[in-house]
């Protein structure tokens, strides 16, 4: 499906707006879910997920959330910050698989 689906609520106007850069990152995430449905037949292999164990209030700082969210995954401020510029946005899709 395109893209713009995903995003139907923005409208086409908005929907242009989201630099390519962000696009290129959806699509990718994308992929990895469709190729994660099939593999895994619709079913999430997980015994932890991390929508159903971590609750946060509107009201919640950022960086608590952010903190947690690491915790959850295993992941400290010093290895994600360790990560290079460049490659960040996969390295944290292969370490949070």
């Amino acid at each position: 499906p395109p893209l713009s689906g995903s995003f139907r609520t923005l409208g086409s106007g908005l929907f242009d707006e989201i630099p390519p850069g962000i696009r290129l990152l959806v699509r990718k995430a994308r992929t990895f879910q469709i190729g994660l449905e099939e593999l895994y037949e619709g079913r999430n292999p997980a015994n932890r997920l991390i929508t159903r164990d971590l609750d946060f209030k509107p009201s919640t700082p950022v960086e608590d959330i952010a903190a947690a969210v690491r915790d959850h995954l295993g992941i400290t401020l010093e290895e994600q910050t360790g990560w290079p510029d460049n490659d960040g946005c996969d390295t944290a899709l292969q370490k949070w698989r």
